[in-house]
């Protein structure tokens, strides 16, 4: 019997694996050509600029396995307990009057309702997110106390786009794996129902002269640099900062990159969809917990029934 072989290039630092089997059926299909990443050395080191050098050559004749999971350097037995999440809803409902880091400590105070784990025995918390406010930058810590966390709990936060919950998962597993902490709680939250804005760029330079203008003459000399323009405000930006991609193009980039059709996206989309709608209505969401507004009303049943609706029309399409 002929075993597959894996070949590995090194191009200075960059691997270049050869694929694994095929896969068995659409699905693994999709992923696989999600994972099979192939780097041309031409892209990677554009000529004329390119200097490749082979460091080494290596084969080994294995059979080709899915790893189901990261492999245990330290001889620890890192866990995941549980997990727990608000209900998700639409941008300027129910949320809009809440700030960010009271949704994160909720959500601290029913995994450890849920869990029965004393506060005291969290040696750590990490909180990812995306659109920071300014006045709670360091978001995990603000949602510690407010839990409840003793002060001497450390705490931070860290932001990698869509998976910036997922970078604090992994930095917490780190930290165990390193033998600096035994017991982490990670987690994200994101609020769109208040994002910053800010002032133009002129109009906060102006505004910084102003605090450092002494007299009246010196302050009426900088409103009268005041133009129509210093007024337009600063949104957030949808498109990321160093390439100006928003998700939707690189998405797109992307799928014609792995030759992946809208049918398979949309086949792939469907299949979560109603996977979700079938776990809902089995009452598989055990993870999410209810949040009650200033005014008695339970907005859970809200959130579910909205989703449900929309999966159904989803289902229905």
């Amino acid at each position: 019997e002929i075993l597959p072989l894996r070949v590995a290039f090194h191009f200075r630092h960059f691997p270049v694996f050869l694929p694994p089997p095929p896969p068995t059926n659409e699905f693994d299909a999709i992923r696989a050509k999600l994972s099979a990443r192939r780097f041309d050395p031409d892209e990677v080191f554009p000529p004329p600029n390119r200097t490749v050098a082979a460091r080494s050559l290596t084969t080994s004749s294995t059979v080709w396995t899915p790893r189901k999971t990261v492999k245990d350097r330290t001889g620890k037995n890192i866990v995941f307990v549980d997990g727990v999440r608000t209900p998700f809803l639409t941008s300027g409902s129910d949320y809009q009057k809440l700030m960010p880091h009271q949704l994160a400590s909720h959500s601290l105070l029913h995994l450890m309702k849920k869990t029965g784990v004393p506060r005291e025995l969290v040696e750590y918390i990490i909180y990812g997110t995306v659109i920071q406010e300014v006045k709670t930058s360091n978001i995990g810590r603000e949602a510690a106390l407010s839990a409840g966390f003793s002060d001497k709990t450390p705490s931070h936060t860290v932001t990698m786009a869509c998976i910036s919950s997922n970078a604090g998962m992994t930095t917490g597993i780190g930290l165990i794996a390193a033998g600096a902490y035994d017991v982490i709680v990670a987690g994200g939250v994101e609020m769109m129902s208040d994002v910053p804005i800010r002032h133009s760029r002129k109009m906060r330079a102006l505004m910084l002269r102003a605090n450092k203008a002494k007299t009246l003459g010196q302050k009426l000399q900088l409103l009268s640099t005041i133009r129509p323009d210093f007024f337009v405000p600063e949104l957030p930006a949808v498109a990321e900062f160093s390439s100006g991609e928003t998700m939707g193009h690189s998405a797109d980039r992307l799928a014609a990159s792995f030759k992946v059709t809208r049918d398979e996206q949309d086949k792939y989309a469907l299949r979560s969809h109603t996977l979700a709608q079938e776990a809902t209505n089995k009452g598989y969401l055990t993870d999410i917990v209810p949040f009650k507004r200033e005014y008695p009303q339970n907005i859970e049943l809200a959130n579910l029934n909205h989703t449900d609706n929309y999966r159904n029309q989803i289902s229905a399409v």
